[in-house]
């Protein structure tokens, strides 16, 4: 999807795609050297707490079902959906609050910086 967006309008400018296709490119070389790391025993001695898994596997499912609900309600408001949602699985006072400021917040910076100041287009 970044690849599709439209060319920048200044000179040189690679255009508002280049930054999703760079941190995807720099997270896709993280993820390929922590998996070599680990194949090669690098954290064999390490013993996992898997007793709170279950909550990554909730933010997970979370962040699918919302996601497959861009066509519906948009990007922004899905991305704030999902991570007020995620917000409520983590303990601690206020979370009603928080999870509604994470929200809030999150669709704020989709649409402000990313909608109306670099011009994304927004699904």
């Amino acid at each position: 999807m970044a690849l599709a967006l439209p060319a920048g309008h200044s000179t040189g400018d690679t255009g508002p795609g280049a930054l999703p296709v760079q941190v995807g490119s720099f997270g896709t070389i993280c993820s390929l050297a922590y998996l070599v790391i680990t194949i090669r025993g690098a954290f064999a001695n390490e013993q996992g707490d898997f007793s709170i898994a279950h909550r990554a596997l909730v933010a997970f499912l979370i962040f699918v079902i919302c996601l497959a609900g861009v066509n519906w309600i948009g990007l922004p408001l899905s991305i704030a959906a999902a991570s007020g949602l995620v917000t409520l699985l983590f303990p601690g006072e206020r979370r009603l609050l928080r999870a509604g400021a994470t929200g809030l917040g999150l669709w704020l910076i989709a649409v402000l910086l990313f909608g109306k100041l670099l011009g994304l287009p927004m699904p």
